[in-house]
């Protein structure tokens, strides 16, 4: 199954999602193997988040110029200087909760959980202008049952285009 969700978190920029090529899938190709094996998030559990990371560029999302993100262990990537919270992720993107920690990407779309083995890790690839920023995210989620069961996903950001591409 497949989900990748997306949020500006507030109307009105100049740019909307429709403006963004946005790719997803399993092609092997399109995996990065990264050589970066720092994990963002120090400790594991529900609602551990890291420290503000630099992109590597500058990256223009919901038309707003972005050089940071923060992730967390629900599967969420926030743009900007501000560190993204670790509240209201039982339904990130219901009515009362789409604008929180925004703006994001968010792939797992619920309450996550980091467990040992799971983790975090960024690297910018490539050479300017046209370096990739990915992020990757082994976690799972917060159901004690299917919380061995780590999921794996790639965010990759790519400098001097509005190109998001989602790999799983």
């Amino acid at each position: 199954m497949t989900l990748m969700l997306l949020t500006l978190g507030i109307s009105g920029f100049a740019q909307s999602l429709k403006d963004y090529i946005m790719t997803t899938g399993t092609d092997a190709t399109k995996w990065q193997t990264l050589t970066t094996t720092t994990n963002l998030i120090t400790g594991t559990g529900d609602g551990v988040a890291s420290n503000v990371q630099d992109i590597g560029f500058t990256f223009n999302f919901g038309g707003t110029n972005y050089t940071q993100f923060s992730v967390n262990s629900d599967g969420n990537l926030r743009f900007g200087s501000t560190v993204t919270g670790t509240s209201n992720y039982t339904t990130p993107f219901s009515s009362s909760n789409a604008g929180i920690n925004a703006p994001k990407i968010n792939m797992l779309g619920c309450d996550g959980y980091l467990t040992d083995s799971g983790y975090v890790h960024h690297e910018v690839i490539g050479t300017a202008p046209n370096r990739v920023c990915v992020v990757e995210f082994a976690t799972s989620t917060y159901i004690s049952t299917s919380r061995p069961s780590l999921l794996r996903w790639q965010v990759q950001l790519f400098e001097g285009s509005n190109d998001i591409q989602i790999v799983y």
